[in-house]
C-alpha cells in the first residue's frame, strides 16, 4: 500500500487470536469468516492496533454473566 494509512472497521463478531482474544470459550465461532480475514490482514501487511499497543495485556470488548469474554 505504499505510504497509505488504512483503517478496517466493523462489527465482525470473530477474533483474530483465540489464544489471547477468548476468555472460557469450548470452541471458536466464525471460523471461515476469520480465515478470510486474516488472509486479507496478511495481503495488505495490516496490524491489530490494540494489540500493537498492548502487547502483554488481555482486553474484551464483550463478556457474559458466565465469564465467558471475548475481543470482537
Amino acid at each position: 500500500m505504499g505510504n497509505k494509512e488504512l483503517l478496517l472497521g466493523g462489527d465482525w463478531n470473530l477474533v483474530l487470536n483465540p489464544d489471547v482474544d477468548y476468555m472460557n470459550y469450548r470452541r471458536m465461532n466464525n471460523r471461515k469468516a476469520r480465515l478470510v480475514v486474516l488472509k486479507e490482514i496478511d495481503n495488505l501487511d495490516l496490524g491489530d492496533i490494540w494489540q500493537f499497543q498492548h502487547p502483554n495485556e488481555r482486553g474484551y470488548t464483550w463478556s457474559r454473566n458466565n465469564y465467558k469474554k471475548g475481543r470482537v
